[in-house]
């Protein structure tokens, strides 16, 4: 017979959820948008148009921190890319200094623990 998978419910999958961010630091990243979600939840119906005609309207006066918060995004991108790419050709370069020094030793038998 196959394998019976077991039913989930919303509480054990949020409960897994909370746990996984725990213990990979994202607990406040998960509980900021929670927070948010909880307050408009909250806010009476006839406030949810001008609350969130509020936050638009502020978001789209502060486009500059948008703008710089994107910037700085895109410049880490790039050196992070940039790192890598030095951390990868130093490795290939001692990595080719290594074999040709290993090829040089076996070809004239001069490496000491090889001799008995």
């Amino acid at each position: 017979m196959g394998k019976q998978e077991k039913q989930v419910s919303w509480a054990e999958a949020a409960q897994n959820i909370v746990i996984k961010a725990m213990s990979n630091g994202w607990l406040a990243v998960l509980l900021i948008p929670a927070f948010f979600v909880l307050i408009f939840w909250l806010v009476p119906d006839k406030d949810k148009k001008e609350l969130l005609e509020n936050i638009i309207e502020k978001h789209f006066v502060a486009w500059g921190g948008w703008v710089t918060s994107g910037c700085a995004i895109i410049g880490w991108l790039f050196h992070v890319k940039w790192v890598r790419l030095k951390y990868d050709n130093e490795l290939n370069r001692q990595a080719e200094q290594k074999t040709e020094l290993q090829k040089k030793l076996t070809s004239n038998g001069e490496i000491k623990s090889s001799k008995r």
